[in-house]
């Protein structure tokens, strides 16, 4: 972050961030898989749940903070990739803007 960048009470940042994750891992689960029209009850069978994500978020964003117009406003532009840690999900950008003032 900087301070004082387009005037005195102003200031410009830059974040970038890469969120933890599991490596690698899974959860074990007794789950029914068949049903006995013999016995009348289901079989259950051991299935594994992976844990680790098939993608590494990664993110960035630049945003500036200052008065404006009688009041107080701040802008920023982010853009995040496999957001989630989901490689399978499109890239997420984006423009936030706030403005605000005392009455």
């Amino acid at each position: 972050m900087r301070a004082g960048v387009f005037g005195a009470n102003d200031s410009l940042a830059l974040r970038l961030s890469q969120p933890l994750r599991v490596e690698s891992g899974g959860l074990n689960l007794q789950l029914p898989v068949d049903y006995s029209y013999e016995t009348l009850s289901p079989v259950y069978g051991i299935r594994t749940l992976s844990l680790s994500p098939r993608g590494r978020e990664t993110s960035a964003e630049i945003a500036w903070r200052g008065p404006l117009l009688s009041g107080s406003g701040s802008a920023s532009l982010f853009y995040r990739r496999d957001p989630g840690h989901y490689a399978s999900l499109p890239d997420d950008k984006g423009v936030a803007l706030r403005w605000s003032t005392e009455f």
